[in-house]
């Protein structure tokens, strides 16, 4: 199934044709995150649509966007990785990309010159965890590659408008894809936004306070510390 959904997206990955960064490891990434984890409380944004928020085309869009951020990272070498819990439903949910909720596409463009395209209906969605995150971005030369910890989104069952915290099974079913995301930037400094990313990460990673649930002044605190 993975590799149907692979060959729709745009994957071809400027930059990453070097030994020590090949892009079928890119590759590989991709199709690890676009297969499905067949769980009744997890939604594949990058196989399935939510009826009356998507596009009819928004899977293939998202998978889209994605492969777009990851050449746009992988372009240079990737000196940072922020990796945070999982993709709430007005953030990757709808984008398909971690930690870029559709508010920030304008943000994500005028910095890279790539132009992320919206798969759902509506207004933009605007997440608190985003803004958070982009409020810092906005300071930054460079931007760090940006990932989740989970990378299907995470519901209370039979109801995908809703956010939960990931279960283990959620955290050890994307276990490949933090696998792959090592080879793509083995130097890489990681950041891990939330104890469910810093205990997933198996390697050194800087913790910061997830920004929600009252934890934004404590995340803007310590990302100052850690002199991002």
């Amino acid at each position: 199934m993975a590799a149907e959904f692979f060959r729709t997206a745009h994957l071809a990955v400027p930059g990453c044709t070097e030994p020590s960064r090949p892009a079928d490891v890119i590759d590989r990434l991709l199709a690890d995150v676009f297969e499905s984890r067949a769980a009744a409380d997890l939604f594949n944004p990058y196989t399935d649509n939510r009826p009356g928020i998507d596009l009819p085309d928004a899977a293939r869009i998202r998978r889209d966007n994605l492969s777009a951020v990851l050449r746009v990272m992988c372009a240079e070498p990737i000196e940072e990785i922020w990796i945070a819990e999982a993709p709430g439903h007005n953030g990757g949910a709808r984008s398909g990309v971690p930690l870029i909720p559709e508010s920030c596409f304008d943000r994500f463009a005028d910095r890279t010159g790539t132009r992320l395209r919206r798969a759902t209906v509506g207004p933009p969605a605007v997440t608190l965890t985003g803004e958070a995150v982009w409020t810092h971005l906005d300071r930054r030369l460079r931007l760090p590659l940006l990932w989740n910890t989970v990378l299907h989104h995470p519901h209370q069952p039979l109801d995908p408008s809703t956010n939960r915290t990931p279960t283990t099974r959620d955290i050890e079913a994307f276990a490949s894809s933090r696998t792959l995301l090592r080879e793509v930037a083995p130097d890489a400094r990681v950041i891990a936004i939330g104890r469910v990313a810093e205990r997933s990460w198996d390697g050194p990673a800087s913790y910061v306070r997830h920004p929600a649930q009252g934890g934004r002044r404590l995340f803007d605190v310590q990302l100052r510390e850690l002199s991002i």
